[in-house]
């Protein structure tokens, strides 16, 4: 069984457990071990534009924490996976900057190696054990047709990151699932939802563009892997039909989700609870 030090993260155990729930059920199915560690918030981008040494450190401590245990990290947040990332990134290409921190991160008995990796959780599925074990273990089909959106932090900046190709990889899960894969305008278009700190109307017809062009293929749903980008089209179709009396009605659903869904979860298991959106045309639909 494989291991992984388990980075929660701050926004999914507070406002999307069922992301959480999801993720556990479809590791479990798959024989892949999530461990829970003493992780902090990872942390948020803001902490870099007031004090970028602070922003590190924290960054370099829990990635200590895994690397103590010898682990990897595994993430359902791509926020998260984009911090740690980057800090890995920083540490390791600048020695000075590692050696600063590391002066920091001893003060609490802890020391950044740089040996661990960091992953969104769906990345371990697209390696070719975990994809032929999870094509095996399918057991309801969902013959819908869904618009994947992948967001901005899992992919840039693509230096750092050094995901090219991962959209197509992520999509090769999705094509075992039976739906259809809508293949739609401004695919790799930002939810908005940063721009609402400064611009909320802005950042509602960012969102809008998007699901205007799902609106107009009939898309059954939305698939997102970011909590962000989940409650941003989640929560800007109610804002959307209030303000222009339309009818938006694209349920959002969480890429673990619908995993754990396909390989025969409890819906009630999965959180559904939280959408503005009801899924329950998805749930109807599934053979």
């Amino acid at each position: 069984m494989s291991s992984y030090a388990f980075f929660l993260g701050c926004v999914i155990p507070i406002k999307f457990p069922g992301f959480e729930s999801a993720t556990r059920q479809v590791a479990n199915k798959l024989g892949i071990e999530l461990t829970d560690m003493d992780f902090t918030c990872c942390p948020a981008p803001s902490i870099k534009s007031l004090n970028e040494d602070s922003w590190l450190a924290i960054g370099a401590r829990n990635i200590a924490v895994a690397e103590e245990k010898e682990q990897d990290i595994v993430t359902m947040c791509p926020g998260c996976l984009n911090t740690l990332t980057e800090v890995n990134f920083i540490l390791n290409t600048n020695e000075d900057k590692k050696e600063k921190i590391n002066k920091i991160l001893k003060k609490s008995g802890r020391q950044f190696k740089g040996t661990a990796t960091i992953k969104h959780f769906l990345e371990l599925l697209t390696e070719e054990e975990n994809l032929e074990n999870l094509k095996q273990l399918i057991t309801k089909k969902l013959p819908l047709k869904i618009g994947v959106h992948y967001g901005c932090h899992l992919l840039r900046p693509s230096e750092v990151m050094k995901r090219d190709g991962i959209e197509e990889k992520l999509d090769e899960i999705w094509q075992n699932l039976d739906f259809t894969l809508l293949d739609y305008p401004r695919k790799d278009l930002c939810c908005g939802a940063a721009t609402g700190n400064i611009d909320m109307e802005k950042s509602h017809e960012i969102a809008k563009e998007k699901l205007d062009y799902l609106k107009e293929m009939s898309a059954d749903a939305l698939l997102t892997v970011c909590p962000t980008c989940f409650h941003q089209f989640d929560l800007a179709q109610v804002t959307l039909n209030r303000k222009y009396s339309a009818n938006y009605n694209i349920p959002v659903i969480n890429g673990t989700q619908l995993l754990a869904l396909a390989l025969g979860a409890n819906p009630e298991s999965l959180g559904f609870e939280v959408n503005k959106i009801k899924v329950d045309k998805i749930l109807n639909e599934i053979k």
